[in-house]
């Protein structure tokens, strides 16, 4: 029962706080009659005028710059290492016999890249020495899951 007493107490007062703030609000602003309201009294406002503040003119010390004086860019060249296997130019379409992994490298244990299922078409553009197929797509799928009849 104590929680509940405080619990109104600090909604009785959330309440009052809001009740201030609208009453303050309302009580400050102008009130401005618009034409069609006849019956109500006129109302005056005082005229009240602040004086300007008084500004003191900045004064900044003059900069100096220093001269930045910039290095060209260092060019590289880049080298690429022979590849780890041979490949020969071959050009077929071949059919894969037995769910796989393409692979990144043309060496077993390479990382896969993606599946491939059974009956898979896929257009090879290369044979390489370690017994992998070239892929169009740049990956390689070793021979002992592809096949050149269709499945």
């Amino acid at each position: 029962m104590e929680k509940f007493t405080q619990l109104l107490a600090g909604l009785g007062g959330a309440l009052l706080l809001i009740f201030a703030v609208v009453a303050s609000v309302m009580l400050n602003s102008t009130y401005v009659p618009d034409d069609s309201d006849s019956s109500s009294a006129p109302v005056t406002t005082a005229a009240t005028t602040t004086k300007a503040p008084e500004t003191t003119p900045v004064t900044t010390k003059p900069q100096t710059t220093t001269p930045v004086t910039t290095k060209a860019p260092e060019t590289t060249t880049v080298v690429t290492e022979p590849l780890e296997w041979g490949e020969e130019a071959f050009s077929a379409t071949m059919y894969v016999n037995q769910s796989c992994y393409s692979r990144i490298k043309a060496l077993m244990g390479s990382e896969a890249v993606k599946q491939y299922t059974y009956g898979e078409a896929v257009n090879v553009v290369a044979k390489t020495d370690t017994g992998y197929y070239k892929l169009n797509d740049g990956e390689y799928i070793h021979g002992d899951y592809l096949s050149e009849a269709e499945l």
